[in-house]
C-alpha cells in the first residue's frame, strides 16, 4: 500500500499512514479514496473465523477448520441418555431365619450388580482432502453435513459382584471377592470410520466403509480378589 499525499490550500501537506494488509480471503480495501471521508473501523476488520494461518502446517482433526462454523452443535461429550441401575443384597438377615449348617452356609454373603446404559457419543463426517485450503487435510467436514451430526451406538454393560466375609477375632475379617465387567461381552464401539467422502481424480466419491466400527471398549473382564480388614 502506497502513501497518498494531498495538497490542501493554506495548510501543511497531509500524509496518511499506510493501511494494514490482512491475510484474509475475500477481503479487500474499502472503495473510499478521499482521506477526508472517515470509514468506520468495523468495516475494515475481517471476521476472525476467516483468518488464514499462513506458514502453519496443520495435521490434526481436533483443530477446527478455518471456515465459518455452525453457532450451535452437539458437544463431543453430549450423551442424550444415561441410565444406571444398581442393587446390593446382604444374605445375613435371611440366614438368621435358619439354624445350624444352613445358617452358617448362607450368612455373610453380599450380592450386587450395576447396569450401565449410555447413549452414543456424537461424531462428525469428514473428507480426506484439504477442501478449504487451510493446510490441514484432516479436519474438513463432508459437504452437506454439520459438526457432530452422527452418533455412535448405545453403550451398555452389566457388572455383577459376589463377596463373602470370614471373620476371625474381634474386628478382623477376610473378604473374598469375585466381580465381572461387561459380563454379556457386548461390543461397545467407541470409534468408527468417519470419512464420508474420498477425493479421486474425478472428484468426491462416497466411502463404502463409512460408519464401520474401528475400535471398541473392553470386552468381558473378570477378577478375583481378597481383602483383609483389621
Amino acid at each position: 500500500m502506497q502513501r497518498r499525499e494531498q495538497e490542501v490550500p493554506g495548510s501543511i501537506a497531509r500524509k496518511d499512514p499506510p493501511r494494514p494488509v490482512a491475510a484474509v480471503r475475500g477481503w479487500r480495501e474499502p472503495e473510499h479514496e478521499d482521506p477526508r471521508v472517515r470509514v468506520p473501523e468495523s468495516r475494515h476488520r475481517p471476521s476472525p473465523v476467516r483468518l488464514v494461518r499462513e506458514r502453519l502446517p496443520l495435521a490434526d482433526r481436533n483443530v477446527f477448520a478455518l471456515v465459518p462454523q455452525e453457532r450451535r452443535s452437539p458437544g463431543d461429550d453430549d450423551h442424550h441418555h444415561h441410565a444406571v441401575a444398581s442393587l446390593v443384597y446382604d444374605t445375613t438377615s435371611r440366614a438368621n431365619l435358619y439354624r445350624g449348617f444352613k445358617r452358617a452356609l448362607l450368612r455373610n454373603w453380599t450380592l450386587s450388580f450395576t447396569y450401565d446404559a449410555l447413549s452414543g457419543a456424537p461424531y462428525s463426517a469428514y473428507v480426506d482432502a484439504d477442501l478449504n485450503g487451510d493446510g490441514n487435510p484432516f479436519n474438513d467436514l463432508a459437504p452437506a453435513t454439520s459438526r457432530n451430526r452422527y452418533r455412535l451406538p448405545f453403550h451398555m454393560s452389566f457388572n455383577p459382584r459376589v463377596s463373602r466375609d470370614f471373620r476371625f477375632g474381634e474386628g478382623r475379617k477376610v473378604s473374598l471377592i469375585w466381580e465381572a465387567f461387561n459380563l454379556t461381552n457386548r461390543p461397545n464401539y467407541i470409534a468408527v470410520d468417519d470419512v464420508l467422502y474420498t477425493m479421486t481424480a474425478t472428484g468426491l466419491q462416497g466411502n463404502p466403509l463409512f460408519r464401520r466400527p474401528t475400535a471398541q471398549d473392553d470386552g468381558r473382564t473378570m477378577q478375583v480378589a481378597a481383602r483383609v480388614s483389621f
